[in-house]
């Protein structure tokens, strides 16, 4: 039902545009100018000043025609100026011709032929937007929006088929609000729609009480896995200490973010209606609470003392081979700061993870300093000098390092970690470059290419 301020009709009209109808048609007021709300309040790319006569002709004629049952909207670009169109058919010239990022729909879904009125809008149009760049948040939206809404309305349904249909339906919601999420690289809840209400049957209220179990279980598993998973994209063999700093940075976001949603209205709902169905889902949910309150705590911790590395390591990640030397001891006094002083990233397994990305780095500083074509069809003397700089970018890297650890003995700590987990890809890197070095000697001794060939 459309909602109006309890004022007398009178005023009631002079408040109503005239949309082009006249005095007695204060229904039919009333739903365009819902419709010109909703476009107002749900379509982003929606400002007033795109309402136009034409718009309000195609609002009209999909209203109050029992011929038309959808309408879409869009925005198209013309001389730099946006426009808002208006079709009952969406053509497949609509995403190029638009440029946008999505369009909004109007259906109705009744198959009767009905007046539409200000008591009845809500039961006979659904409503929605669609992003033309993301196929699935799209199907997210549709489902939301529309299907779940009017299923739940349903009275026709056999009671047993909705309620299997219903649990599946949360399942598959859960999953696929998981999957959109990820790919924006965040974290987030699922929220059902169901009654909620405490009215409702006691059998109806047993079943919808295990739906929402279901989805807590799923709540929980997100959150574990957040916050135990450490084989993630900055554990991959080629990433270097800048990818730990933006994965800790990420997960910390996460978490923030998984608190707030925890502090939703909604979702304080349906933890407060397991917790008095089961004082069990008590310790569930508190649970959920501990873990995102310590995983917060520990992201926001070791991303402090990772931001000390950000500066040198960017500084090395656009430097050549024998420019990396010189920033390399700073780089271990912001690991032996970190090894000391934080509470979470203190580990061995950590800090022998995080100077293996810094192996990682240097290799790839100095693969980008070797040219191929430089050693096949080039100045191979110059591919020669590039690959002894590399060796000697590594081997200079081990000392530095060897250095820092006698100078942490001699101050009465101590480091157990093995040199092999961390120099293993520097040597096999080394051994590769002293190969290519033997391939640009046989070039220049039996290809006869060097500088003063041609």
């Amino acid at each position: 039902m459309i909602e109006t301020e309890p004022v007398g009709q009178e005023a009631q009209q002079e408040q109503l545009e005239d949309f082009g109808l006249g005095p007695d048609e204060r229904d039919k007021k009333l739903i365009v100018r819902w419709i010109k709300e909703t476009l107002s309040q749900q379509f982003p790319n929606y400002q007033s000043h795109m309402w136009t006569p034409e718009i309000l002709a195609n609002c009209k004629k999909f209203l109050f025609d029992n011929g038309e049952d959808r309408i879409f909207f869009w925005v198209e670009t013309i001389a730099q100026v946006e426009y808002l169109v208006s079709s009952m058919v969406l053509t497949k010239e609509t995403k190029r011709l638009s440029g946008q990022d999505c369009f909004m729909y109007f259906l109705k879904y009744t198959e009767k032929k009905v007046v539409l009125t200000e008591d009845n809008v809500d039961d006979h149009i659904v409503y929605g937007v669609i992003p033309l760049d993301d196929n699935m948040k799209g199907l997210l939206n549709q489902i939301n929006s529309v299907t779940l809404p009017k299923f739940l309305r349903d009275k026709e349904w056999p009671e047993n088929i909705k309620k299997d249909l219903l649990e599946q339906t949360h399942k598959f919601m859960a999953n696929l609000t998981e999957m959109v999420s990820q790919r924006k690289g965040a974290t987030e809840l699922y929220i059902p729609i169901d009654n909620m209400e405490d009215d409702t049957g006691k059998t109806d209220m047993k079943d919808r009480n295990h739906r929402l179990k279901e989805v807590l279980s799923h709540w929980t598993k997100q959150i574990r896995d957040l916050i135990n998973n450490q084989t993630n994209q900055s554990d991959s063999d080629n990433a270097g200490p800048l990818e730990e700093i933006a994965d800790w940075s990420l997960r910390r976001d996460n978490l923030i973010n998984i608190k707030k949603q925890l502090e939703q209205a909604k979702l304080k709902r349906i933890l407060d209606i397991l917790k008095q169905a089961d004082p069990k889902n008590l310790s569930t949910s508190n649970d959920l609470v501990n873990q995102i309150t310590g995983g917060a705590e520990e992201s926001e911790d070791n991303l402090k003392y990772l931001q000390s590395l950000k500066g040198p390591c960017t500084e090395m990640a656009k430097a050549t081979p024998s420019q990396i030397v010189t920033i390399l001891p700073r780089i271990l006094n912001c690991v032996r700061l970190i090894k000391e002083k934080s509470k979470f990233y203190n580990a061995d397994d950590k800090i022998s993870g995080l100077l293996r990305k810094i192996s990682n780095e240097i290799i790839n500083r100095c693969k980008k300093c070797i040219s191929l074509d430089d050693m096949l069809r080039g100045d191979v003397h110059k591919c020669i000098r590039d690959l002894r700089e590399a060796i000697s970018c590594g081997n200079a890297w081990r000392s530095i390092y060897d250095e820092t650890i006698v100078a942490i003995r001699k101050r009465g700590g101590e480091w157990k970690i093995k040199p092999d987990s961390i120099f293993a890809q520097i040597e096999a890197f080394n051994q590769r470059c002293y190969d290519l070095i033997e391939i640009c000697e046989g070039q220049i001794q039996f290809a006869r290419k060097g500088r003063e060939v041609d």
